[in-house]
């Protein structure tokens, strides 16, 4: 496996989005049309401007995951997209294209890691939390009660220190 940066145009990017934007009509009950207006709230622009990033992972020339970031302050960069072909779950996939994302984020000097996700997501609440990001909810409720789940994971610096507190936003 490796990973590519797409250019904002690159048409693989848009047939990304409309995969999520579907998958997210299947979990929330929405239609895709709404999804992608949900999601074109977070441009591509945003991940790929200077501080911010989207990358694909490729294996055997097929794109099987994305994700990206992009920047909320000097210290703190949001996670967004990501996303694995759901044939291909359980492969350790997420897993790869996660730690790429937080290699390439402390790289740019990013000390924490924010991102959300939904209550229709199981796979990636297990995946963030067997990474270590620290919960802003209570995991013992059920996921509907929680709504939207929030997370930060602390990074390191380059001399290894540890970056500043995150204070949740809501």
């Amino acid at each position: 496996m490796h990973f590519v940066q797409p250019e904002p145009t690159d048409p693989i990017v848009d047939r990304l989005l409309l995969a999520l934007a579907a998958e997210y009509s299947l979990r929330y009950g929405r239609t895709v049309q709404q999804e992608l207006e949900e999601l074109r709230n977070y441009p591509h622009a945003s991940l790929h401007a200077e501080d911010g990033l989207l990358i694909l992972a490729v294996e055997a020339g097929r794109p099987v995951a994305s994700g990206g970031f992009r920047r909320l302050d000097a210290h703190t960069a949001e996670l967004k997209r990501l996303w694995v072909e759901p044939d291909l779950r359980g492969h350790g996939f997420g897993k790869a294209i996660l730690d790429h994302l937080e290699r390439r984020i402390t790289e740019r000097g990013y000390t924490r890691i924010w991102l959300q996700t939904g209550p229709a997501q199981p796979e990636a609440v297990a995946l963030y939390l067997s990474a270590g990001y620290t919960p802003h909810f209570d995991p013992s409720l059920p996921p509907a009660r929680v709504g939207i789940h929030r997370f930060s994971k602390q990074l390191h610096n380059r001399a290894g220190a540890p970056g500043h507190a995150i204070k949740e936003s809501t």
